[in-house]
C-alpha cells in the first residue's frame, strides 16, 4: 500500500527521533571522558473549480494577467554543520544563503533549529519552513534529520484568473557529520534526501511546473566540507558543497547538479553576532520542466547578511540573501545576467533536555 506523502513524512520523522534518541543516550556515557577533555576548548556547535479542491492546493480568484514566467528559486535543500571553536554553529541550506554563524546554543541531548525562508519570485512567492534536528552520537560523530514544509504561491499560472498555492511537506534529508582536527575545526557532512515531496500535482488536468512542485520524485544527495577559523573577535567559516539535486524523473523534468564555494565571518558583540557571507554556486546544465529548458543561471553569486542573538539555551536569527545570476538563458530566451530573487529568513534554535 502506497502511503500519502504527508504520512510518509511524519513516519520518517518519528522514526528518526526514536532511532537517534536511544543510540545517543547509550553512547554519551562511553564518550563522557573524551567530551570532557574537549570541553575546555569551548567547542560549540488556492486552486480548484468551485466545490472541487485537489490535495495540497488552495486557490482564490485574481484579476486577469498576462503570461507568467516560471523560474527556479534555488539549488534545493542540502545541509551542512560546522562544529569548531568559539561559537561555531550549525545550519541547513544549499551551501549558501542565510546561515547560523554566531554562538548558537549549547548543551542538550538534541539540537533543534527551525528556519523559515521567504523568496519573492516573478509569478508569486515561496515559503520554506525547515526543522533541523541533530544530536551528537560521540564527540566527533553527529546525526541529523531535516524536515521541510513548503508553501508555493502562484499568480494565475494557467491564465484562467485563478491563483494557486501548492503546500505540504518537502523531501526529508538525513545527515551524518564527522568532525576532524584537535579542536574539531574541520567537518564533513554527507546528506541523503528521500522523495517525500509530491511531484505530480495538477490543476485543470495540467501539471504544475517542476519548480512549483514540492519535490522531484527522486532521491537527492550532497557532500559538504567546512573549515572553521577561530578568532578572538569571532569565527570565519569556509566551505565547499556538491549537490546532486535528483537528476531526471519519469516526467522528463530535470534538476541539474550544483556545487558551491562559500565564506562567512561573524563578529561577536555580547549576545549578538552579525555575520556576512558570500556564496558562489555553479550548475552543471540547466533545469528542464517536462523536457523544456528553463531560463535559469549557470552561475550565481550571492551576498548574505544576518544577525543572531543567542543565550546558552535559545537563539534567534534574522537575515537576507541577494544573488546575482550569470548566463541566464533557455532555448527561447537569449543569454543575459540579472539580479536574482532575494530571500529573507528568520529562525530560532534551542537545545532541549
Amino acid at each position: 500500500m502506497k502511503l500519502p506523502p504527508s504520512l510518509r513524512c511524519a513516519l520518517a520523522s518519528v522514526a528518526a527521533i526514536f532511532t537517534l534518541g536511544p543510540a545517543i543516550w547509550l553512547l554519551q556515557d562511553q564518550e563522557g571522558a573524551e567530551a570532557a577533555n574537549h570541553a575546555r576548548l569551548a567547542v560549540a556547535e488556492t486552486a480548484a473549480q468551485p466545490g472541487r479542491e485537489r490535495p495540497g492546493i488552495t486557490s482564490r480568484a485574481c484579476p486577469a494577467r498576462g503570461p507568467v514566467a516560471i523560474f527556479d528559486e534555488g539549488a534545493g535543500l542540502a545541509s551542512w554543520q560546522t562544529i569548531g571553536g568559539c561559537g561555531a554553529g550549525a545550519s541547513t541550506g544549499s551551501g549558501g544563503g542565510v546561515k547560523w554563524i554566531g554562538r548558537n546554543v549549547r548543551g542538550g541531548l538534541f539540537h533543534v533549529e527551525c528556519q523559515a525562508n521567504y523568496t519573492d519570485v516573478s509569478d508569486g512567492y515561496n515559503i520554506a519552513g525547515t526543522t533541523l534536528l541533530t544530536a551528537d552520537v560521540t564527540s566527533r560523530w553527529n546525526l541529523g534529520v531535516s524536515v521541510p514544509y513548503l508553501y508555493k504561491y502562484m499568480v494565475d499560472p494557467f491564465r484562467v484568473d485563478v491563483d494557486l498555492a501548492n503546500k505540504g511537506p518537502g523531501d526529508i534529508t538525513f545527515l551524518v557529520t564527522r568532525r576532524f582536527g584537535e579542536i574539531f575545526d574541520w567537518s564533513v557532512t554527507l546528506a541523503a534526501g528521500i522523495a517525500t515531496g509530491t511531484h505530480e500535482v495538477e490543476y485543470l488536468m495540467q501539471l504544475l511546473p517542476q519548480d512549483r512542485q514540492l519535490g522531484l520524485g527522486k532521491e537527492t544527495a550532497s557532500l559538504t566540507i567546512d573549515h572553521t577559523i577561530d578568532n578572538l573577535w569571532g569565527p570565519i567559516v569556509l566551505g565547499w558543497n556538491a549537490n546532486w539535486r535528483g537528476g531526471e524523473n519519469h516526467l522528463k523534468s530535470y534538476r541539474a547538479p550544483s556545487s558551491s564555494l562559500y565564506g562567512y565571518l561573524s563578529y561577536l558583540l555580547g549576545p549578538f553576532a552579525p555575520a556576512f557571507g558570500v556564496t558562489a554556486t555553479g550548475f552543471l546544465g540547466r533545469d528542464r520542466d517536462a523536457g523544456a529548458e528553463q531560463a535559469l543561471p549557470r552561475v550565481s553569486l550571492a551576498a548574505n547578511l544576518s544577525l543572531e542573538w543567542a543565550t546558552d539555551w535559545v537563539a534567534v536569527l534574522v537575515g537576507a540573501s541577494v544573488p546575482y545570476d550569470f548566463a541566464v538563458a533557455s532555448n527561447t530566451i537569449r543569454q543575459h545576467n540579472r539580479v536574482g530573487f532575494p530571500t529573507f529568513a528568520v529562525g530560532f534554535a534551542f537545545a532541549p533536555f
